[in-house]
């Protein structure tokens, strides 16, 4: 079954959509619906296009390469070939379309296209947190890579101690814009206490004796290590 997809309210307002003609940003608002969970699609023949987007449209045929070119001056859309095989991505994919559980793309990436992380969901780049403060300005938002976490042979997941605490301290500044500092708080221990995720130096430091379980009670919050009160009503 096909996915809906979103047309974003300041799409008239994008930076140089102006710039390109009507059919090319007519175009740019059907693009989503061949385009892949990746954003990605084929441009060999512009037949699928054609068949889906333009039924019936005799002139597209012929416009159809001008708008494409269009769309990718204005960085809209990016072309490119692999293996002899021409593709085509919509550039702002990710912070245009919310895709919960994302088919993986039996297309190839663009060489200038960033990796995404397969084991780790990660913050799409470049997308807005959907939180705003009392200014109007979005949230601050933290990329979460593959390589701030440990994967240990039995299963355990660990966390670099800096990469929790840039996480920990970015949702203090949001929270502080909003004047919520303590909801942050509570999201910073809760990340630490019950998503079973540790710093990774504490594990190894702190590791409990064989055969027995570690007494969390005796490990400080995020927020007893950096002198304010623990608000989570558990130790």
């Amino acid at each position: 079954m096909a996915r809906m997809r979103t047309i974003q309210p300041t799409f008239p307002n994008t930076y140089r959509i102006s710039e390109v003609p009507r059919e090319a940003r007519y175009l740019k608002l059907l693009l989503p619906l061949v385009a892949d969970d990746a954003g990605r699609f084929r441009v060999d023949d512009y037949s699928e296009i054609l068949h889906k987007l333009f039924p019936g449209d005799k002139d597209a045929t012929v416009c159809l390469p001008g708008w494409l070119a269009d769309l990718e001056h204005i960085g809209m859309i990016e072309t490119y070939t692999v293996k002899g095989r021409n593709y085509a991505r919509l550039v702002y994919w990710a912070e245009e379309q919310a895709i919960c559980h994302p088919t993986p793309s039996l297309l190839p990436p663009s060489p200038t296209e960033p990796p995404e992380d397969s084991r780790i969901s990660r913050t799409r780049r470049g997308q807005k947190a959907k939180g705003m403060d009392g200014q109007g300005h979005a949230d601050r938002s933290v990329a979460i890579l593959e390589s701030d976490f440990i994967f240990s042979d039995d299963g355990d997941i660990t966390m670099d101690r800096k990469a929790l605490l840039r996480l920990f301290g970015t949702s203090l500044v949001n929270a502080e814009a909003r004047g919520s500092h303590t909801a942050a708080i509570r999201a910073a221990e809760m990340l630490a206490r019950y998503s079973g995720i540790k710093p990774a130096d504490e594990v190894a430091s702190d590791a409990p004796a064989s055969g027995s379980e570690r007494d969390w009670s005796k490990v400080p919050s995020p927020a007893e290590a950096h002198g304010l009160p623990n608000t989570s009503g558990k130790r």
